[in-house]
């Protein structure tokens, strides 16, 4: 069963600051989980159906972190779905693929993680992680393990700030 937390009442103390951030790197990785929703379209991209993902990366030290990323089913990011399938294994280089998305959550393969630092468009500085899956060459897929749920983070997902995808 999912960790869901605790309420916490409009007088409790509270000390938890979140966790460090993930270092810059490549590291293996567990789809903790995949929720299938729908992207309104964009100046920069039709509508489409959108599959936002919670990565669970373990780090050097075994200490759990999870990214969040998207993967936007239009053809203007098609590249994206074939090297996140490619990297999961799913897909075999050169072919064509038609995704079996029950098998998402739960696979696992290899990413490079990036930091992006950015000021929004209220003037803010923000940070966010970026997500490349390679090639199969560079990725394994397989399936295997149970998800785990997030703690939070000084990260914000890209889906969190902006309405429409980083392209």
């Amino acid at each position: 069963m999912a960790d869901l937390g605790k309420e916490i009442g409009w007088d409790d103390a509270i000390e938890n600051e979140g966790t460090e951030p993930l270092p810059e790197g490549t590291y293996e990785f567990t789809v903790a989980s995949m929720e299938r929703a729908h992207f309104g379209g964009s100046e920069k991209m039709a509508p489409c159906n959108v599959a936002n993902l919670d990565l669970l990366i373990k780090d050097k030290d075994g200490k759990e972190h999870h990214v969040f990323d998207s993967l936007y089913l239009n053809s203007k990011a098609e590249w994206r779905l074939s090297q996140f399938f490619l990297c999961i294994g799913q897909k075999k280089k050169g072919e064509a693929l038609r995704p079996n998305w029950n098998e998402v959550p739960c696979s696992t393969g290899k990413v490079e993680v990036m930091i992006n630092e950015y000021v929004d468009k209220n003037g803010n500085k923000r940070r966010s992680w970026e997500v490349q899956c390679e090639s199969i060459d560079f990725c394994g897929g397989k399936s295997e393990g149970k998800p785990q749920k997030q703690e939070e983070s000084d990260f914000i997902s890209t889906d969190e700030e902006f309405d429409e995808p980083p392209f």
